[in-house]
């Protein structure tokens, strides 16, 4: 159905309705490995994104997120990404009793082991209810399989972005989940992003995250901790290079917790100058390691400097040694 090549990602590309998994798996340096270099190390970028593909199990928190972000900006494909699935749905048939039990009814052979019996229903009935079908089809589908609870979750942190009213205007127009390639000039390395929502015409791309608490103080944290503010420099510096006129970036935070408050944030003028500096930096740090085929882990010191906050929580203690 998608017949994509490496040759269909050159710098100045736009992709609209473009697969997440496509978009993953196609060539250019991503903010998330980005922030794996500057945060972690060369060595972390080298073995996530350069050895062998790994297929890396979702958190729980990744798993709500991604389902917000469909519930909200893509609300008609959360159908066809995801799957509700009570674990008491009993008519689902997962155990070898249950196989039986359903071939029983029907006057069918219930010899066999679990694989055999799994075939013989499947012969009997090709939409019959067999769960290892069902995650297999899912698989094929690139479908996710959510607990009803975890939905339920999601629609009310979705609900909380939807109605408010900042939010509700900067997300009715734009484009959503566009896939954006350029390149570094500096280094002439090929970048990609892909914008939650790109208002090209007004200059302005939109970020939503999830997170525990939106407070500012919390949220600066998470953009430290996080990378945020490299992610910004990241997409900003990839649009502009594919020819579109970006120069506002928005977070949209929204809680994992109830009362579920969504906040509006952007970085002032200083932090923005200075992650983007910075990211120039790594990139030409990440261009060098590549040159070299040198990927080192997190620093050659082997000394431990501790910081000016121990000192003062234990200055009575120290002043006494």
């Amino acid at each position: 159905m998608f017949q994509y090549s490496d040759n269909d990602y050159a710098p100045g590309t736009v992709i609209y309705h473009h697969p997440e998994f496509l978009y993953r798996k196609a060539p250019g340096i991503s903010s998330t490995q980005v922030k794996t270099f500057a945060n972690q190390s060369a060595a972390h970028y080298h073995h996530h994104f350069l050895g062998e593909p790994a297929v890396r199990a979702e958190s729980a928190a990744m798993v709500l997120g991604s389902l917000v972000h469909c519930l909200v900006l893509e609300p008609d494909q959360v159908n066809h990404r995801y799957r509700v699935l009570d674990e008491s749905d009993d008519h689902v048939l997962r155990t070898v009793p249950q196989l039986k039990s359903w071939l029983q009814q029907r006057n069918l052979s219930q010899a066999g082991n679990k694989q055999e019996l799994i075939e013989r229903i499947m012969q009997h009935d090709a939409d019959a209810p067999v769960w290892s079908v069902i995650q297999e089809r899912m698989k094929e589908k690139h479908q996710k399989l959510i607990k009803r609870d975890v939905m339920e979750h999601a629609q009310l942190m979705a609900s909380s972005v939807i109605d408010h009213p900042k939010a509700r205007v900067l997300l009715q127009n734009g484009e959503r989940e566009v896939s954006v390639w350029g390149k570094h000039d500096d280094t002439g390395q090929v970048i990609k992003c892909r914008p939650d929502l790109l208002q090209s015409g007004g200059g302005l791309c939109i970020d939503l995250k999830t997170c525990q608490c939106a407070a500012p103080q919390k949220f600066t944290r998470n953009v430290i901790d996080l990378g945020y503010d490299l992610q910004q420099a990241h997409y900003l510096q990839v649009l502009n290079s594919a020819g579109i006129d970006v120069d506002t970036f928005v977070f949209i935070a929204v809680e994992s917790e109830p009362p579920y408050l969504t906040q509006i944030y952007l970085l002032d003028m200083k932090a923005s100058t200075a992650s983007l500096k910075r990211w120039q930096r790594i990139m030409q740090r990440l261009r060098q390691c590549q040159d070299e085929d040198y990927w080192p882990g997190y620093t050659d010191d082997t000394q431990l400097v501790l910081p000016k906050w121990y000192y003062q929580q234990h200055a009575a203690e120290i002043e006494h040694v």
